[in-house]
């Protein structure tokens, strides 16, 4: 993705939260050394978009907060702003239901005596 974009908006970085896990190559930069690496190339301000997946916004989200205030300790005259998760929007909460509704009738009415009455 930063390859695509790095031409539009040179300042960009993708950093990841690892969760205990050995860190592989595409789980490199962590959040805070993304973060650091523009601060340290004169970033003023840093704008995190968390992608979230469709069932752990809420954990996202914390996770993402936890990562700003450990850069914010470190770099308190840097403006740090956190938007909503991607598929908080309207259009993929859409299409998640639009993909799921089918199933869920499809269980309704194949179960007979099932989870569903």
């Amino acid at each position: 993705m930063r390859s695509q974009l790095v031409n539009h908006y040179p300042l960009m970085s993708i950093g990841w939260i690892n969760h205990e896990t050995p860190f592989l190559k595409w789980t490199e930069p962590t959040l805070e050394q993304a973060a650091k690496n523009l601060i340290e190339l004169g970033a003023k301000a840093i704008i995190f978009k968390p992608i979230g997946w469709a069932t752990d916004n809420y954990e996202t989200i914390l996770d993402v907060e936890e990562a700003i205030e450990s850069v914010r300790d470190k770099y308190p005259d840097v403006t740090y702003i956190r938007l909503n998760c991607a598929n908080d929007h309207p259009d993929f909460l859409k299409m998640a239901a639009d993909w799921a509704n089918p199933e869920i009738e499809c269980l309704k009415v194949n179960s007979r005596g099932g989870f569903y009455r």
